[in-house]
């Protein structure tokens, strides 16, 4: 495929339309909305660049507005412009096939590709290295718990080539990707030409009324962060025809819709954050199941997704999925997008606006106390011996936070809380406390802009879809850094660490 696009600042229809008994009312009005979040700008006039610079760093008006580009670009891409010819330290190198498979025995390493893998059609074959296609790594793929990865692999600027991904026929989690279900980040990584065919046998998968969710991605079937990476000629194809539940599927009231949910994407089923990445893609879903499907040519579901780019071809034709969101970016969580981490100051300032507002109106005490209920605590001084782990969590996020730029935090002697989003937190109730704070701050897109302003990534921004075989207007591209993580060349826009 000429991977040559022209620029679209509007959202292209997906490639079959979804009939109205198929969104039904609620979930059109959400893909309505999110079309209109998905391409909001971040234009500020010169005057507001200054007051911005002043007030949010105390800067000059000739320094600029790093925080915004801070927020755009993590920092774990401009610190990681050029491929690394020796191993670092802390760090395990991947070499061969053979090699990136063991990386689940030791899950919870970081490792770093350090050069091409390219498999071949014979890999896959009766008697190849990995016959029948390649288990997605922490893919809990057999009946015995496998650890989800929970390192960072750095891509180098390296490729991993036409991998095929192993079908549904063992017991275990639906997880797809070249790594599974994993609390991990990606940067700097190049796929090509994978391919995953999700066919379920009634055979082989669930018994009884169990629900489980089915995560699909090119690099991963979910991820914390994917960054500076791209995914080239991806073919993934998933059908919900033969997926077996014994019988009807069991209402769950803290479920959306009560259902299963599929969610895939190009680059991952499901992230925290997506950051300066491409996707091209070829995406179609069939089946009879009532799933409720989110997808994307970027991400299924992503609580932050910016300044990326995507082409390709999705569809979705399952007449019985109870509700459908479908963008050719990213669909958001519950239809509504809230901050995975806050600092203690986002979270002081974003309460005391909810008690304020409230106590003109009724209950501020409840409605603050249901917001926090969401965000997980975790305090560099927790000393509660009945949460052992939580010290522990806090340093991690920390670490994290340092290479990826999540929250506001540029001091590396911060000692203050974090506060992170409950990953089971579902639709639901995504869309009450997004309530709560669109009530507050006048409107969800005032609440976003707060985000911006504030370097707390949320939401879907500066993010674009264009068609195949059309250049790139790279001027209307806004908050690209082509200085540092992108290159422009005969209208195809690439990730600098990969031109080589």
């Amino acid at each position: 495929m000429n991977y040559k696009k022209k620029f679209r600042n509007s959202l292209r229809e997906i490639e079959t339309p979804l009939p109205d008994r198929v969104l039904g009312a609620s979930a059109k009005g959400n893909r309505n909305d999110k079309k209109k979040k998905l391409f909001r700008k971040i234009s500020l006039t010169p005057a507001l660049s200054v007051f911005l610079c002043i007030v949010l760093v105390g800067c000059t008006a000739a320094v600029g507005i790093p925080i915004l580009i801070n927020y755009m670009n993590a920092r774990a891409l401009t610190d990681n412009l050029e491929q690394l010819k020796t191993v670092p330290e802390g760090y395990v190198g991947i070499y061969t096939a053979e090699d990136l498979d063991n990386i689940r025995n030791s899950p919870e390493s970081n490792y770093i590709l350090m050069n091409d893998i390219d498999f071949s059609d014979t890999d896959f074959l009766e008697g190849g290295r990995f016959e029948g296609g390649f288990v997605p790594i922490g893919s809990e793929q057999s009946e015995d718990e496998i650890p989800a990865f929970s390192g960072i692999f750095n891509g180098n600027g390296y490729v991993i080539k036409n991998v095929k991904i192993a079908p549904a026929t063992r017991v275990g989690k639906p997880n797809f990707g070249i790594f599974g279900m994993t609390n991990g980040q990606f940067i700097n990584l190049g796929v090509e030409g994978i391919e995953i065919n999700v066919g379920f046998s009634e055979a082989d998968f669930y018994t009884d009324d169990e629900m489980i969710d089915v995560f699909v991605g090119g690099i991963a079937a979910n991820a914390d962060f994917v960054g500076g990476c791209y995914v080239k000629g991806a073919t993934i194809s998933i059908s919900l025809e033969n997926y077996f539940h014994g019988g009807e599927w069991e209402y769950k009231p803290y479920r959306r819709d009560g259902k299963p949910m599929l969610l895939v994407g190009g680059v991952a089923g499901a992230s925290d954050y997506i950051d300066s990445c491409i996707a091209d893609a070829d995406i179609s879903v069939t089946g009879e199941k009532d799933f409720t499907v989110s997808a994307g040519l970027l991400s299924g579901d992503a609580f932050s997704a910016i300044t990326s780019i995507t082409s390709g071809k999705l569809s979705v034709d399952g007449s019985k999925c109870v509700s459908v969101s479908v963008d050719r970016i990213s669909s958001l969580s519950g239809g509504v997008s809230m901050p995975s981490i806050l600092s203690e100051t986002a979270m002081e300032t974003i309460v005391e606006k909810i008690e304020k507002y409230y106590n003109e109106e009724w209950n501020s005490e409840w409605n603050s106390a249901l917001f926090r209920a969401y965000y997980l605590k975790h305090s560099a001084s927790h000393e509660d011996p009945s949460k052992p782990d939580t010290r522990r969590l806090y340093e991690e996020y920390m670490e994290i936070n340092k290479m990826f730029g999540y929250v506001n935090i540029d001091d590396t002697n911060y000692d203050g809380d974090l506060y992170i989003l409950d990953k089971h937190i579902v639709g639901s109730d995504a869309v009450h406390i997004s309530k709560i704070v669109g009530e507050v701050f006048g409107s969800f897109d005032a609440f976003l802009d707060f985000c911006n302003e504030n370097d707390i990534k949320c939401g879907i921004v500066n993010c674009y879809s264009f068609d195949s075989e059309e250049d790139i207007d790279v001027s209307k591209l806004e908050r690209f850094d082509f200085e540092k993580i992108f290159i422009e060349k005969n209208g195809e826009v690439k990730l600098r660490i990969f031109d080589r």
